[in-house]
């Protein structure tokens, strides 16, 4: 196989498709140490979302884990529904015991953080918060959008924040202890509200973290979404720019990076959220954002070279379009060190389906050898539509993309391997 080809291998010829009963779509990926997949989506559609979460699981080659989950929760084999006022927005597995978190939101009127962790075998982990379920403090009304679990098994989600819905919206970060508890040492009794760029006025939903990763130097680089300066009247998703912020590990923001710990991109570069984010070895920032826009910056939160840059064949569902992004590391004896970033969507052509660019390493030149011309387009069928919302590579170097498509008028969760050298 050469880079950008489906793994014949995977699933029905390098694609999978796991239908819901009421539609669902997979906005986030994690993978296990033995190649298994993990997929969280909310339930409906991307423009008509109902209250409810769907959960599935394959293994390393696209199967169904018919075990998963508990059976009454099970719509089909390795697929789970929730029904209640949850929606999930990103998952992630504890490397050290296989556990499964999942952070999202809760309520449709007063909006917060939900936290659910499951066990390796898909039912509830009864030792987490409340029997498996952790609702952070209401006052924030923040959803969990961005989730990390550090190396001391505690829990950082990052969100949308605001004491009351009058005073505006701020990136909300929260720390939990392992066992699901905010830990009140942490910031402001667990939490913290960081002003990034103007604040909103009024509350409104766009201005929230999307993405983060921690660096070396006892830090976290979060990305999402800020009120653009040239406007602060506003704070419609038409007047959102990408914004990157570095916060210390007490949880206030680092004024060392960018102006005041915080970079806005630019209002003309049309990128209003940023939701990819990886970091290289020596802690450059790669982050893709909505219609597939990306940036490359510095350690310190200056714009490369090549500053702010658009896919113009990748798109996507205003609200969900944010590019997911991937650093595939490599050494080899004929390229030495490569650090090349990976950015999917929807694509625009006539065909609709999943498009994956993958760039040279360190720069915004496409990579000739991957696919054609450094892309490649997947379908899932005639009169099928399909996009791309979340990637991960397995422990074997493989690439997963997963996100939603709709095959004979449903519309599910959907899964495609690629193979990268």
């Amino acid at each position: 196989m050469a880079a950008g080809d489906l793994d014949r291998s995977f699933g029905s010829d390098g694609i999978v498709t796991l239908p819901f009963p009421s539609g669902a779509f997979a906005i986030s990926v994690a993978v296990q140490p033995d190649g298994g997949i993990v997929l969280v989506g909310p339930v409906g559609s991307e423009s008509d979302t109902g209250a409810g979460m769907a959960i599935a699981r394959v293994d390393a080659n696209g199967r169904p884990d018919a075990s998963f989950g508990d059976p009454s929760r099970r719509v089909a084999p390795g697929r789970l529904l929730f029904g209640d006022a949850s929606q999930p927005q990103v998952v992630a597995i504890q490397p050290w015991d296989q556990r499964i978190i999942i952070a999202g939101q809760r309520g449709t009127d007063r909006i917060t953080t939900r936290l659910i962790r499951l066990e390796p075998d898909g039912t509830f982990d009864r030792t987490f918060a409340l029997f498996g379920i952790s609702d952070l403090d209401g006052r924030f009304q923040a959803h969990g959008a961005a989730l990390w679990i550090r190396p001391d098994h505690e829990i950082m989600v990052g969100g949308i924040g605001g004491a009351l819905r009058t005073e505006g919206a701020q990136w909300s970060l929260a720390r939990l202890r392992p066992d699901g508890i905010v830990e009140r040492d942490w910031a402001m009794h667990g939490y913290s509200l960081g002003q990034v760029g103007l604040p909103g006025v009024g509350f409104n939903h766009a201005v929230r973290v999307y993405g983060m990763a921690p660096t070396t130097y006892d830090s976290m680089i979060v990305v999402g979404s800020a009120v653009a300066p040239s406007r602060p009247d506003r704070t419609d998703i038409g007047n959102q720019v990408g914004a990157i912020a570095r916060f210390k590990d007490d949880g206030t923001l680092d004024p060392t990076f960018g102006e005041a710990g915080a970079l806005l991109l630019p209002a003309s570069a049309e990128v209003r959220m940023l939701r990819g984010l990886a970091l290289t070895h020596n802690e450059s920032i790669w982050t893709a954002g909505d219609r597939g826009g990306y940036a490359f910056s510095n350690p310190n939160g200056e714009l490369s070279r090549f500053g702010v840059t658009r896919v113009t064949d990748l798109t996507g569902v205003v609200g969900y379009a944010s590019s997911p992004l991937v650093l595939q590391s490599s050494d080899t004896p004929e390229r030495g060190s490569q650090e090349r970033a990976i950015i999917a969507g929807r694509s625009t052509g006539d065909d609709g389906g999943f498009g994956i660019h993958r760039f040279e390493s360190f720069s915004s030149t496409p990579d000739a050898s991957f696919g054609e011309s450094g892309q490649v387009t997947t379908t899932f069928g005639e009169d099928s539509s399909a996009s791309a919302y979340a990637m991960a590579i397995q422990p074997d170097g493989k690439l997963v993309v997963a996100g939603a498509a709709t095959v004979d008028g449903t519309r599910g969760f959907a899964l495609a391997r690629y193979d990268l050298e």
